[in-house]
């Protein structure tokens, strides 16, 4: 069939370990492609990618060799959050069923935790599927299978626990990986296949470029920064920012102009909006507001004083 892959072709099962449930994917996406990564787990106790576990002689992954799988599958953690672990929701049934409350503080399980782990794992259609596990740390069942060092250790770090092990348990589930691998087994690498981008698609190949602009558009910015006056004549420090004046009033130019208040030559300028103020609107704004010409220095002192702010 068209677009059908032999996954493990090439990575036979006597050679390999294969963590995927199928043989061969048929129809997959032409923007996608199968890679296969392969993973070493060693035996080797130094390492503490696994440990013997029972009489056989067996070896369970450990965490550390569950995590290397989690790379290389390319599996994202989605939550991971604590949970009630069972021991309570009895009493929360009771408490519900007869509408009294928990008496949690004097409670033997009130130290009982629990926590969720949900893991995202690339599908080999193309998608991803969810994969959760829980696992719960019972103080009392806990501390009957250990010794009391063993269990006073692991209590100071229940939580801790607890989430490692729902993750790695949510690891197992996703990757079908078995609880426990004979030693000439683990000599075998892993094969885990993966599915990426396929960017020998023309399509593909243009939407990512077209995605690579945008993104550096946003980065830099995509029009070019707009040149700034080159001489900007702002008003005194203890000048008004803006008259609430009209924005354009008729003025001639005259070419000496006297302010009626202090006797300075009226001279124009630039206020912080960018607007300029020539002698006639000077004039006409002075003229109209207070009766006046007057100059930038009399007209912000007067401003100042009908807010109430004082000045000369």
């Amino acid at each position: 069939m068209e677009n059908s892959i032999q996954i493990f072709s090439e990575y036979p099962r006597d050679k390999f370990i294969p963590l995927v449930p199928v043989q061969t994917i048929t129809q997959i996406s032409p923007l996608h492609r199968v890679n296969i990564n392969v993973v070493q787990i060693s035996t080797d106790e130094r390492e503490r990618d696994a440990y013997k576990e029972g009489k056989n002689g067996e070896y369970a992954l450990t965490k550390k060799g569950l995590m290397k799988l989690m790379a290389t599958a390319n599996i994202q953690i989605i939550e991971s959050k604590s949970v009630t672990p069972s021991s309570c929701q009895r009493c929360l049934g009771m408490a519900k069923a007869t509408g009294k409350p928990c008496s949690c503080g004097g409670c033997d399980c009130k130290n009982d935790v629990a926590w969720q782990v949900t893991i995202a794992v690339p599908d080999l259609s193309g998608g991803f599927r969810r994969v959760t596990a829980t696992r719960e740390f019972i103080c009392a069942d806990e501390k009957s299978k250990a010794s009391d060092g063993q269990y006073k250790q692991a209590f100071a770090f229940r939580s801790a626990h607890a989430e490692s092990k729902a993750l790695n348990r949510a690891l197992r589930e996703a990757l079908m990986i078995k609880s426990t691998y004979r030693a000439d087994e683990l000599a075998k690498p892993f094969a885990v296949p993966v599915i990426s981008p396929n960017f020998e698609d023309a399509d593909l190949k243009a939407a990512m470029v077209r995605r690579f602009a945008q993104g550096e558009n946003m980065l830099f910015g995509g029009t070019p920064a707009q040149a700034l006056p080159s001489q900007v004549i702002e008003i005194p420090p203890d000048e008004p920012d803006e008259f609430d004046g009209p924005e354009a009033l008729p003025s001639a130019e005259p070419e000496h102009v006297e302010c009626q208040e202090c006797g300075a030559v009226l001279a124009p300028f630039t206020d912080s909006k960018g607007e300029m103020w020539d002698i006639g609107r000077i004039s006409a704004f002075g003229t109209e507001r207070y009766g006046k010409v007057l100059c930038a220095r009399c007209l912000g002192n007067l401003a100042r004083r009908q807010q109430g702010g004082g000045g000369r």
